[in-house]
């Protein structure tokens, strides 16, 4: 048997993560920037040695931390981990230099000073690892070597490097790129003309400018070799599928009509509609949209069979159109450090319980991939790294997806560790700028984060957040038990008219002076509201709905850790109905 002595305790780590993701226009960047992020993962995983790994403990090249631990011989750790190093950065050059071929764009020895500065010489990649000694105490090592990390990251310094003249698009601090003579505005709207470059990867006329990074993040192929998704193809997929179920032929008579436009086809793989969902919306349908969105010139005149073929279909599936919004999921294991550093105190025990718990967030990805992250369910996977995961969903599908997830996590540590997954849920308008909803998601995702946790750190909390274009994001906070009937409790009635669409803003005027009731008052006001929106066949059902609303309200106040919990969760109980009835409008509002 190996003496833990002659080992040592690794931890890898890399950044940037969250900027290095969010730095997006189009959802093609957030996805090919997880991707990213992954490979790199992956790249330094395969260094260090799946057999020497503690977390994760398998590896894939499509779905990896950015945080890795190791189990290695004392005096080869350093070296090893200067070769994970290695790996990555080598990893970053390959991945860069493929997507740069794939762009085929004009340069010169300006545009090359500025690629070289940015990708090659100055990468984005901050690298830090650790080393501890092996004890019989695992985690008394892995304390030590979390705390040595820290210490680590906050004491690096990086030099700046000088980024001059107009700057990039996605994240608006580096140079863009551009040839000697040309503006960078000039140099891109030349770049958008060429053949191989669609409007939907580069915007025309100069609008989108790219640097070194956002190239790379742009152009890369790095899964299934194809396109991520369009945010307006996410928002229309439910309408898609109606239509494909209710009237085929209205939908590919309306196919017909877009071929004779000759648009770039950006869902190649779908024999039935290999359009972006973008030309479901009939605002699409416009010269002005058309030349920003496909970088094709047409009048009205020339639009107007489109135009008719569309509101053919809208009324062959029943006068109903797409959805203009879409939901973007972000959640994240609750408590993981905390579990950690609750590892019984052996060597084998701790490190039985590290691995076991890896085990678990193994299995977790895998089910989260092939079994409940489905196109045809609605859900559309964009990082998969275990504890954390970020994916598009269609309107319908969002919410069932967020409780289907936190209980797959909860299933995959049984037996190990009660653990639990929190985060947020965001609807957002289809043609919102990205940054924007990146940091809504992010806000919604701390909203939901700033509650009561356990002694094990789980907190097994939901935001769903609204966010119409202009308005402030409106949010609610739920445990996911509660939601796990949402659509049939509470926005089926709202669908069906059963209860009338002006309940939520009612109850707000009704609940004002809620602070100053009793309980049993505060129940037979909710009570009577609810039953004086009702339809007259529905009384006995709104007053069950009434109770159930009261008691959720309760379940959402003993959670919250605010001066006024009563009050935020009589709020967020109203904001719940909100989203209800925002629901079953299918976002039409």
């Amino acid at each position: 048997m190996t003496n833990t002595m002659d080992k040592a305790l690794a931890i890898f780590t890399f950044s940037p993560v969250q900027s290095f993701i969010s730095e997006a226009r189009r959802a093609e960047d957030l996805f090919n920037g997880s991707a990213i992020l992954s490979r790199l993962a992956y790249a330094a995983a395969e260094a260090i040695g799946q057999q020497n790994l503690i977390y994760p403990l398998s590896i894939s090249p499509d779905d990896m931390p950015n945080k890795l631990v190791a189990e290695l011989n004392m005096d080869e750790a350093e070296q090893t981990l200067q070769k994970a190093e290695d790996a990555l950065i080598g990893e970053w050059r390959k991945i860069a230099a493929d997507a740069r071929k794939r762009a085929n764009l004009d340069s010169d020895a300006v545009w090359m000073s500025i690629w070289q500065r940015q990708v090659i010489q100055r990468p984005p990649w901050q690298v830090f690892w650790v080393v501890v000694p092996r004890s019989a105490d695992y985690t008394a090592d892995y304390r030590e070597a979390s705390r040595l990390l820290e210490g680590v990251k906050h004491a690096r310094l990086f030099e700046q490097s000088e980024e001059e003249g107009a700057k990039d698009s996605l994240s608006g601090q580096r140079s863009a790129l551009h040839t000697q003579n040309t503006s960078p505005k000039c140099y891109w709207k030349e770049m958008a003309k060429k053949g191989h470059i669609p409007a939907s990867r580069l915007k025309p006329e100069g609008k989108e400018r790219l640097d070194g990074i956002g190239l790379v993040k742009r152009f890369a192929e790095l899964k299934q070799n194809r396109q991520f998704p369009s945010t307006s193809t996410v928002a229309g997929w439910d309408f898609y599928q109606l239509a494909r179920q209710k009237d085929p032929g209205a939908l590919q008579a309306h196919r017909q009509v877009l071929d004779d436009l000759d648009l770039y086809r950006a869902r190649k793989e779908d024999a039935i509609f290999p359009y972006d969902l973008d030309l479901l919306f009939e605002e699409t349908l416009t010269p002005e949209r058309m030349k920003d969105s496909y970088n094709k010139t047409f009048t009205a005149e020339q639009l107007k069979p489109a135009r008719q073929s569309l509101r053919h279909l809208y009324q062959a599936v029943g006068n109903i159109r797409p959805s203009p919004y879409y939901a973007i999921l972000l959640l994240d294991g609750d408590g993981v450090g905390v579990k950690l550093d609750k590892m019984q105190d052996s060597s084998k025990n701790g490190r039985a319980f590290h691995e076991a718990f890896s085990r678990g967030l193994a299995d977790f990805a895998g089910k989260t991939a092939k079994e409940i992250v489905l196109e045809e369910k609605g859900g559309f996977l964009i990082y998969n790294g275990g504890d954390d995961v970020l994916l598009f969903a269609s309107l319908q599908n969002a919410i069932p997806l967020a409780v289907k997830l936190t209980g797959a996590y909860k299933k995959a540590q049984e037996g190990v560790v009660h653990a639990t997954l929190s985060g947020a849920v965001l609807f957002a308008h289809h043609l919102s700028p990205l940054s924007r909803v990146l940091a809504d998601l992010r806000s919604a995702e701390q909203y939901a984060k700033s509650v009561k946790a356990d002694d094990w750190g789980n907190k097994d909390m939901l935001c769903v957040a609204l966010s119409k274009r202009g308005d402030e994001p409106l949010r609610a906070r739920s445990s996911p038990d509660q939601l796990a009937k949402f659509d049939s409790n509470w926005v089926e009635p709202f669908r069906k008219d059963r209860l009338a669409g002006g309940l939520p803003y009612m109850l707000k005027d009704d609940l004002r002076i809620a602070e100053n009731l009793e309980p049993q008052a505060v129940q037979a006001l909710v009570t009577y509201r609810f039953k004086r929106q009702a339809a007259p066949d529905f009384g006995e059902k709104a007053a069950t709905l009434a109770d159930q609303w009261v008691k959720w309200v309760e379940d959402i106040r003993n959670k919250l850790e605010t001066t006024d919990p009563g009050r935020t969760a009589i709020e967020e109980g109203i904001n719940w109905l909100v989203i209800a009835r925002f629901l079953a409008q299918g976002g039409r509002e």
